[in-house]
């Protein structure tokens, strides 16, 4: 290993019997998804996984010329509901009704999908919740009862996920309703530190499960007892009671009802707001077969990867 590299070699004594297949993989250290599809598109690397199809047309890949697959994700709008003026639902609630969702999918993020719910689609039925509309006016009468008539928010982000483009569009119809002044703050350390310490206000945020089940993001995110990572200070007597029940439910139908009943307890708290799922490629060269995309992280089990030579 070093600074911009690690080389794994093959275990003999490995549990699976004729595996793995290959002598060696090594694993190249890239500052981005786009430094790694350029070094891919170059020849430097066979392989490069965890991409979105935005990472992919930059480069002049198709996506459809990729392996992909759906792991369980989420992204979304956060805030910390013991910090004013997001200790109040009305404002909350009233930020949502503004934002452009479909905007912003559209122009950053194509492949995804708006968000309906914060549970992706493939793991919670939610076809009758509509795609978030935005509603201006209601969010205007909001935060008019909140005793707002315009709010200055500063969003900070990582300097790995500048997010500034995208929030701009996304707060759009609330900044041209003069209703937002929207400003950035750069936090060069301990972004993440301060996300899981409650210390960020308002935030940019994801998700990724390696459990396929809306546990991992119901309980996971919102149950009082379990916000390990995203501290929010939010509580929900009813969502931690509901989100509890349904963990320990046998009855498949049981559990769905539960947690769709936690779906719309988060909508009405609006302590996250939910704004797309994102799909994963993996771009890999005619050499690399036996490759297949697993749904929960590791995408890639590079045990069962071999290489066809005779392609090179």
């Amino acid at each position: 290993a070093n600074s911009t590299s690690l080389v794994l070699g093959r275990n003999p004594p490995y549990y699976k019997p004729g595996l793995p297949l290959l002598q060696r993989v090594e694993f190249k250290q890239l500052p981005d998804r786009v430094g790694a599809v350029g070094a891919f598109s170059s020849g430097e690397v066979q392989l490069v996984s965890n991409l979105h199809a935005k990472d992919l047309t930059g480069a002049g890949i198709e996506p459809t010329d990729s392996s992909m697959v759906n792991t369980p994700n989420s992204w979304f709008l956060g805030f910390h509901a013991g910090t004013a003026p997001f200790d109040d639902v009305r404002v909350r609630r009233a930020l949502r009704a503004g934002l452009d969702v479909r905007a912003v999918v559209d122009g950053f993020h194509p492949g995804a999908r708006v968000a309906r719910s914060l549970t992706p689609p493939n793991l919670l039925e939610v076809d009758r919740i509509h795609e978030p509309r935005t509603d201006v006016a209601f969010s205007k009468r909001l935060l008019n009862e909140a005793g707002h008539t315009r709010l200055r928010i500063t969003l900070p982000y990582p300097p790995d996920r500048d997010t500034r483009a995208e929030d701009r569009v996304l707060f759009g119809p609330l900044i041209e309703a003069g209703l937002v002044d929207l400003d950035h703050q750069p936090v060069h350390d301990g972004f993440w530190d301060k996300v899981r310490e409650g210390r960020l206000a308002i935030f940019r945020g994801n998700w990724i499960a390696d459990v396929a089940d809306p546990d991992n993001f119901l309980h996971g995110l919102l149950n009082s007892k379990a916000q390990a990572y995203y501290r929010l200070d939010f509580q929900n007597a009813e969502l931690d009671r509901v989100t509890e029940e349904a963990r320990v439910a046998i009855d498949p139908m049981s559990r769905q009802q539960l947690y769709r009943r936690a779906e719309v307890l988060l909508r009405e708290d609006c302590s996250l707001v939910p704004l797309y799922h994102q799909v994963f490629h993996c771009a890999a060269s005619p050499l690399v077969q036996g490759l297949r995309m697993h749904p929960s992280p590791p995408q890639v089990r590079f045990e069962s990867l071999w290489l066809d030579l005779a392609e090179g």
